[in-house]
């Protein structure tokens, strides 16, 4: 049984009464209502205390880039696989997002000074010389100048979880979980000093991931304390966990105080631990429904299913029922009908729901290439305006790692299934603590390798069923040697190939929509969408053979950049919007709904706002060493041509459809006597160059071999090494 935690009524007396008395006519309650004081800022004076405990089995050491830690491998530990190649159990994982040029790990030999392999970042061995790298679990070594290991290695690991923003926030950033907070490692502790009104409460959450790696890991225990002017308030074990994430409230004195000492500790074996978001807030918050304030903004939340074809849904014509939940929402929501992707895959999609910028404004060249730092993200707008800011992720690109985790008091990257998503999400809206609430809910549910939840599965039966596994049909599909734009979906095999893998992608987009029903259930239990607003959408399409092409990053035709869009809240009127759309407008008609006003580098409008004639872009995003395309849309002329990157313009024009004629793409009109796309074209090239040109420098991210692996089993593993 987990024990409880452990409130201790000895603060009642731990603040002299005098003072007491003088601190609660000073902070009574003003006309200015409730306050929430974030202490993970520079104006709360953190003050970081206490050293690892030096028994715990390993050795911290700071470096140029960092600190690292530093766990032994004995000699013996390595297993001989032959050829040259010998294998240990990885002792140790990283914690933090390294710069660029920094590895997650070094490997060295003390005794073998001379012997020094080189990190190999995709894990497969393909360079020349002394190589190793650590993945799923594994430390590998490829030794070609010797003929085994020499002797005792030294696995150092990038372990940086604590960052100091520029603005004066305090952020941790562990591999799965972050936000703004606290790390803590055992035998430390962190104090606050802060002001601490009458009738307030402590709130924050106690994040856990596990540093070393072993048998007993997840058995492992921790103890959390919280110290109030030197007397114990607060104590929690905390059993077990690889990752997890608990939220706590506890009361403070109700008369409150000036100048208030709270120190956080954590005790236990050598682990990662964060304190995250931790916030003074009113004792008395309500519900989501109904608050004991006044509210002047409006909660949202931004459920986005990646890789979501529009056609999925009966308003944007899907006549098979996948999506019963979401259609029914559908029903009664604002529906755009004629929305379009910024971009045929997620990173710079995402990129731009948080920055308001097109995927080139935002310095994007290739899937290294993370959101930068200078950018000022939506999230962060928000939670400066008083928001919650929580985003639960199903990680890989929409990750701490590619910068999407800028503003977000709490960013869950834990890659679940729908009911891992579910989970957490019911966990998020547990953790209220009265402010308004921006929560964004990422999955990949529908996205390669369209894996289904069992429960899934025997409710389907044979219903969008196949005898094969996903890799089996992949590997009977082949890329046309000649064009990197197309594969042969005519050659041997293709045909079916392509059939199955849609009929995969079906079963996967109803097990995402049984989940989305479980999601909505609990908000719906919650409150929140009593007075807040639920806004549904997907960063791009699926392809499956049309126009040649398979899944997506392709050319941005319909199927890969059309998308469904759903609005739904109070004083949304349900109905249909057929005017055609861009997800560049998302983050001012996100800030719209939680009654802000837009920022002045966003590109976009509000979907909210009247409607204004402009030209929509969709963007290819790849990288420099492959064609990439881009897609412009007015009305319902749509041009496609090739970017050139180095110019920030068009190299030349390749297609031109009317899509209120030919929806599908397939009677191309440049060269034809239409005269539109001559016009169109020569008039785009001069409004192509504000989104093609950056405006923030480019970033690296510097990504582990279990980070690349990711990126390579979900179809994006050529794309990230250029």
């Amino acid at each position: 049984m987990r024990p409880k935690p452990r409130l201790h009524s000895s603060l009642r007396v731990s603040i002299a009464p005098a003072l007491a008395i003088a601190i609660a006519s000073a902070c009574a309650p003003g006309p200015e209502g409730p306050t929430w004081t974030p202490l993970a800022r520079d104006a709360a004076r953190p003050v970081r205390s206490g050293m690892p405990d030096p028994a715990t089995g390993f050795e911290e050491v700071d470096r140029e880039d960092g600190r690292r830690v530093e766990v032994r491998i004995p000699r013996e530990a390595w297993e001989d696989m032959g050829e040259g190649r010998w294998k240990a159990h990885q002792p140790v994982l990283p914690i933090g997002r390294p710069g660029p040029g920094v590895e997650n790990f070094e490997l060295r030999f003390p005794d073998a000074p001379e012997f020094t392999p080189a990190v190999d970042p995709e894990g497969k061995f393909r360079g020349e010389g002394d190589l190793f790298a650590v993945v799923e679990g594994q430390v590998r070594l490829l030794t070609v100048s010797r003929a085994d290991p020499p002797g005792d290695a030294i696995l150092s690991a990038f372990s940086v979880p604590q960052i100091h923003a520029e603005d004066g926030r305090w952020i941790v950033s562990g591999r799965r979980i972050g936000g703004e907070g606290f790390a803590l490692r055992p035998g430390e502790s962190i104090a606050v000093t802060c002001d601490v009104r009458p009738e307030s409460a402590l709130r924050f959450g106690i994040a856990k991931e596990a540093m070393l790696l072993g048998p007993k890991v997840r058995l492992q225990s921790h103890t959390i304390r919280v110290w109030l002017e030197g007397s114990l308030l607060f104590e929690e074990e905390i059993e077990g966990g690889f990752e997890s994430v608990r939220w706590r409230t506890v009361p403070l004195p109700r008369g409150g105080g000036r100048g208030v000492h709270i120190r956080f500790q954590v005790e236990g074996p050598p682990t990662y631990a964060a304190i995250l978001d931790p916030q003074i807030i009113p004792v008395e918050i309500g519900n989501y429904a109904e608050r004991p304030f006044e509210r002047t903004r409006r909660d949202v939340v931004f459920f986005l299913a990646d890789t979501f074809r529009a056609d999925n849904l009966s308003a944007y014509g899907a006549t098979d029922g996948r999506a019963p939940n979401l259609d029914r929402l559908a029903d009664e929501s604002l529906v755009f009908q004629n929305m379009h992707s910024v971009a045929t895959h997620t990173l710079p999609t995402h990129a731009t729901f948080f920055s308001g910028l097109f995927p080139r404004q935002n310095g994007l060249v290739t899937l290294n290439n993370p959101l930068p730092e200078a950018v000022d993200t939506l999230a962060e707008y928000l939670s400066r305006s008083g928001f919650r800011t929580v985003a639960i992720t199903d990680g890989v690109m929409v990750s701490q790692s590619h910068g999407m985790a800028q503003g977000f008091g709490w960013f869950d990257e834990r890659r679940t299934d729908m009911d891992g998503t579910v989970e957490r999400v019911r966990d998020a809206l547990a953790a209220d603590d009265g402010r308004p609430l921006f929560l964004f809910i990422q999955s990949y549910a529908s996205h390669t390798p369209y894996l289904i939840r069992e429960s899934t599965r025997e409710l389907l039966g044979e219903r969008w069923s196949s005898q094969e596994s996903f890799d089996h049909w992949f590997r009977k599909i082949r890329q046309d040697p000649d064009n990197p734009d197309r594969v042969l979906v005519d050659a041997e095999g293709a045909p079916e190939a392509i059939r199955e893998l849609a009929t995969l992608y079906a079963a996967a987009v109803f097990d995402l929509d049984r989940g989305f029903g479980e999601v909505r259930d609990e908000l719906q239990a919650s409150g929140i969408l009593r007075r807040g607003t639920l806004l549904v959408a997907s960063d791009h399409g699926e392809s499956f053979g049309e126009h040649d092409w398979l899944f997506h990053t392709g050319i941005p035709y319909e199927e890969l950049v059309r998308v469904p869009l759903l609005l739904h809240g109070p004083g949304i009127e349900p109905g249909i919007e057929a005017r055609p759309a861009s997800l560049i407008d998302i983050a001012p008609t996100i800030a719209q709904l939680a009654g802000l006003p837009p920022l002045g580098t966003w590109a976009g409008r509000s979907l909210l706002a009247p409607a204004v004639a402009a030209p929509l872009f969709a963007f290819q995003c790849r990288g420099t060493s492959k064609r990439t395309s881009l897609a412009v849309l007015e009305e319902n002329r749509k041009l496609i041509g090739y970017e050139d990157v180095a110019s920030h313009g068009v190299s030349r024009w390749l297609h031109a459809f009317d899509l209120a004629a030919d929806p599908n793409e397939l009677d191309d009109l440049l060269g034809s006597d239409a005269g539109w796309p001559d016009e169109l074209g020569a008039r785009m090239e001069g409004e192509l160059r504000i989104p093609l040109t950056p405006i923030v420098r480019s970033e690296d991210a510097s990504l582990s071999a279990d980070q690349l692996r990711e990126l390579d089993a979900m179809g994006y593993g050529g794309e990230s090494k250029e």
